[in-house]
Parts: C-alpha cells; sequence; structure tokens
C-alpha cells in the first residue's frame, strides 16, 4: 500500500513539474456554460498570475520536509530508527520501500531544484545520502 501512494504521489510530482512550461496567465477557453455548472474543469486557470516556481516549491517543500519521509529516510542504513513498535521483518521492508521510492522522488524532482536554486529543500537528503555512503565505504574498509 505505501508502495502504490507513494508511486501515485510519484506521478503527481511528475505531472506537476511536466506543466512548468505551461503559461498559467491565460485562462483556457470556457466550454459549455451546462457542463461547467455539473462538472469541475480542471483545466481552467483562473485570470491572474499564478507564480508557477511558488506552487513547485510549495509541493516539493510540503513532500521532502515532511516528518515521516524525513525520518525513515536511509534510517536502516544509518541506524538512525524513529520511535517504532515493528519487528525486524517490517522494519526493514519499510526503510527499504521509504527509502526507494524517496530517491524515486529525488530523482524526479533533484533537476528542478537545482533550475530553481533551491536544493536546500533537498540538503537533509543528499547529507544522508553522502553519510551512509561513508558509512558503508568505512565498514568495507574494515
Amino acid at each position: 500500500v505505501l508502495g502504490s501512494l507513494m508511486t501515485v504521489l510519484n506521478s503527481l510530482i511528475l505531472k506537476l513539474l511536466s506543466s512548468e512550461t505551461k503559461h498559467l496567465t491565460q485562462p483556457e477557453p470556457a466550454e459549455q456554460q451546462d457542463e461547467g455548472d455539473v462538472f469541475l474543469d480542471t483545466n481552467h486557470v483562473p485570470a491572474h498570475n499564478i507564480d508557477k516556481e511558488q506552487i513547485i516549491l510549495a509541493v516539493l517543500r510540503s513532500v521532502f520536509k515532511h516528518p515521516v519521509v524525513e525520518q525513515w529516510f536511509l534510517a536502516l542504513e544509518l541506524s538512525s530508527f524513529p520511535p517504532h513498535t515493528l519487528n525486524p521483518v517490517r522494519l526493514k521492508q519499510l526503510c527499504g520501500c521509504l527509502t526507494e521510492m524517496t530517491l524515486t522522488l529525488l530523482k524526479s524532482s533533484a533537476a528542478t531544484l537545482r533550475e530553481m536554486d533551491s536544493l536546500e529543500l533537498i540538503s537533509t537528503y543528499l547529507t544522508a545520502a553522502q553519510r551512509a555512503v561513508l558509512k558503508e565505504l568505512q565498514e568495507k574498509r574494515s
């Protein structure tokens, strides 16, 4: 279930990032009046200016600053588990799933964040990955 939800989240982020090139200052043509009364027009954009960069940053901030994602990313590799009541097998599965899916989210959004000069949003993840790699190298060296 967690993997499916994270996949949906990644798909939503990819959709948001792919729509980055669309102009949001021009409203879409209005469809038939009777259809608008019954259905929500998902393509309708208000006439006022919308800063797409601010929207992207707000969404990515909500995802990457979420406590669950932050605390469980590389928890197994760094041996820094948040409080839990999981048995060792479930713990390993949860850590693996969250780390893998968080890496997918990072891959999806890192280039855009770099272009926006906003890598500070994912700096904790980059630091954790660096620590995990250094720890693994030191263990292999020993």
